[in-house]
C-alpha cells in the first residue's frame, strides 16, 4: 500500500485537521501529482498559517507544483515564503531562478542562480541557467566564460553543450 493511500485515509478519518491534508499534499507534490498537490496544500495551508504551523516544507511543496503547471507567480510566492522561513536551500533558490527567469526577470533570477553557487559552486545548471541569462541579454562574452565552467562540470549534457554552441555562433565562432 502506498503513502498516499495511508495519507489519504488519514485525512478521510479526520478532515479537520490540516496538518494531515499538508501531509497529503506534500506526498503529492513529491509524487508529481502537482493539481492534487495544489488542491490539497491550498486548503491546508490558510488554517497552517492562523495557528502558526506553516511549515517551509509546504511551500516548498507547493512552489514545486505551481512550476511543474508554470504558475509562475505562485511558484515565486511559495518559494520567498519558503525562504522567508529559512528554508533556504539549493533546490529552493534554483527553482526560484528558474521560475523568476521564465517570467523574464532575469536580474533576479541571476541573483537567484548565484546564491546556488555560493552554496554549490560546482552546480552546473545554476551556471548554465546563468550562461542563458546573459545569453538572453546578448551579453555573450559572459554567457561563454560561464557555459564553458558549465560544461567542464557536466560534458555529457546536451542543453549544456547546446546552450555553449548558441552562444559560440552568437560570437561568430562556428568553427
Amino acid at each position: 500500500s502506498s503513502a498516499i493511500s495511508h495519507l489519504e485515509k488519514a485525512v478521510a478519518l479526520d478532515p479537520t485537521r490540516p496538518d494531515l491534508a499538508a501531509e497529503l499534499g506534500i506526498t503529492y507534490s513529491y509524487a508529481g501529482l502537482a493539481e492534487q498537490a495544489i488542491l490539497t496544500l491550498g486548503g491546508a495551508l490558510p488554517k497552517l498559517a492562523a495557528l502558526g504551523q506553516d511549515d517551509p516544507l509546504i511551500y516548498v511543496a507547493y512552489g514545486d507544483s505551481c512550476l511543474s503547471l508554470s504558475h509562475l507567480k505562485e511558484a515565486v510566492s511559495h518559494y520567498q515564503a519558503a525562504l522567508a522561513g529559512k528554508h533556504d536551500t539549493v533546490h529552493v533558490q534554483l527553482n526560484l531562478g528558474v521560475a523568476l527567469h521564465q517570467m523574464d526577470r532575469r536580474a533576479e533570477a541571476i541573483e537567484a542562480y548565484e546564491t546556488v553557487l555560493k552554496a554549490d559552486p560546482g552546480h552546473a545548471a545554476a551556471l548554465t541557467n546563468i550562461g542563458v541569462a546573459y545569453q538572453e541579454e546578448k551579453k555573450f562574452a559572459a554567457s561563454l566564460n560561464i557555459l564553458e565552467r558549465a560544461a567542464k562540470l557536466s560534458p555529457g549534457d546536451p542543453l549544456t553543450l547546446t546552450d555553449l554552441g548558441v552562444t559560440l555562433q552568437r560570437l561568430g565562432r562556428t568553427e
